[in-house]
């Protein structure tokens, strides 16, 4: 316990994914530690969460992995998907990779295609993507070959190596390209200024669109980039105080949720039409102004922890709360931690995305307004009230 509390006071600092230790012969395998250390194989999925992991055992499913520092040395036989601040691809993937990182290098063979988002990335020289690179990252660097498509938004461009079809960019800064490197393509970008292009690197037709130029979008951009991370490491830091303080209750909540979803949802309807609703016809009374705007702010307030109780909920189908007995606060929040990041990842796709953060949010409210009756129950039980 003393521990976990000494790790949450150091999410205030930065928001950490914390670990497990995984290996397996004979089924998916998903453990928890502080360093990951995969030595050995694993012979179908792997879920691993890490401060630092480094997987030098083969995997011969689907790996899932989210950490601080992330370095693959085996061999992913399937799809492999990753979020994580810094992360080494030096093995190689028979299927996708998708990634989510700062910094993240791939010097291993990737069977189909590389999907990233990331600061800065970069493919080695001596790497083959099987597929499409598709890249939303600040700097990009492609030293290696690309069999089908290079694709993406980016802020600047260094291609050394070669592109087995089209190239179709959106680039903000500059696009640097070697004499060496070959397109078998054609070579479409979107730029506020056209770059030089070597000749005889690209086979087929070049095309520069202009960008027009927009005041502050950068900024606007970075903002909002930035206005997310933050909010999402606020809501972690409170996510881990909860798991910390109150894991007997969170569990409860979790179960209660996943055995009523509608229900929950339902009672979330409820409190927010209660808190706004009553809200403004106490407005209508002098009398009765603070304690609407009482009920305005509790509103609001539910409506912040909605998502907090709904990373719970998800975590819930993540990892087994109920009658698990090595359930301790550290591993509680590992697994709601992963909810939290499928609620903001979820939360980024238009309409769709904005309309199932809802649902869960209201989802999480219903479990708010339940550990509040149940918690009112057990005191006059006790004869408390």
């Amino acid at each position: 316990m003393k521990n976990f509390q000494k790790l949450i006071f150091s999410l205030l600092s930065f928001v950490i994914f914390s670990s497990f230790l995984g290996m397996s012969a004979s089924a998916a395998v998903f453990n928890t530690g502080e360093n990951l250390f995969i030595n050995e194989n694993v012979l179908d999925d792997a879920y691993f969460v890490a401060g630092s992991a480094d997987v030098k055992g083969d995997i011969f499913g689907d790996a899932y992995i989210a950490g601080g520092n992330v370095v693959i040395s085996g061999n992913i036989q399937e799809d492999l998907v990753i979020v994580g601040g810094k992360v080494n691809i030096v093995g190689n993937v028979g299927g996708d990779v998708r990634v989510l990182g700062g910094q993240v290098s791939v010097f291993g063979n990737i069977g189909d295609d590389l999907v990233v988002a990331g600061g800065q990335v970069d493919v080695g020289k001596n790497s083959i993507i099987g597929g499409s690179l598709v890249a939303s990252a600040g700097l990009i660097t492609v030293d290696g070959e690309v069999k089908e498509d290079l694709r993406g938004i980016m802020g600047t461009l260094v291609l050394n190596g070669n592109i087995g079809r089209d190239v179709d960019i959106v680039v903000q800064d500059d696009i640097s390209i070697s004499y060496s490197a070959k397109v078998a393509g054609n070579f479409s970008y979107s730029s506020l200024i056209e770059s030089k292009i070597p000749k005889n690197v690209v086979s087929g037709k070049v095309t520069f669109n202009q960008s027009e130029k927009k005041e502050n979008s950068g900024n606007i951009n970075s903002d909002l980039v930035m206005n997310k991370l933050l909010s999402y490491v606020s809501a972690l830091i409170v996510l881990a105080l909860f798991c910390a303080f109150f894991k007997n209750y969170m569990v409860k909540a979790s179960e209660f949720a996943k055995q009523n979803v509608l229900k929950s949802m339902g009672i979330g309807v409820l409190a927010l039409i209660s808190c706004f609703m009553g809200g403004v016809l106490l407005m209508f009374t002098l009398v009765g102004i603070p304690f609407g705007m009482i009920a305005f702010v509790a509103g609001l307030i539910m409506i912040y922890f909605g998502k907090i109780f709904a990373a719970v909920w998800l975590g819930g189908y993540f990892g087994k709360f109920a009658g698990n007995k090595k359930l301790n606060e550290f591993t509680l929040f590992m697994w709601c931690a992963l909810g939290l990041l499928a609620y903001y990842v979820v939360g980024v796709i238009p309409f769709v995305g904005w309309l199932t953060n809802a649902g869960a949010a209201l989802v999480g409210i219903g479990m708010i307004v339940y550990m509040k009756i149940d918690y009112f129950k057990i005191l006059k039980a006790k004869k408390l009230i």
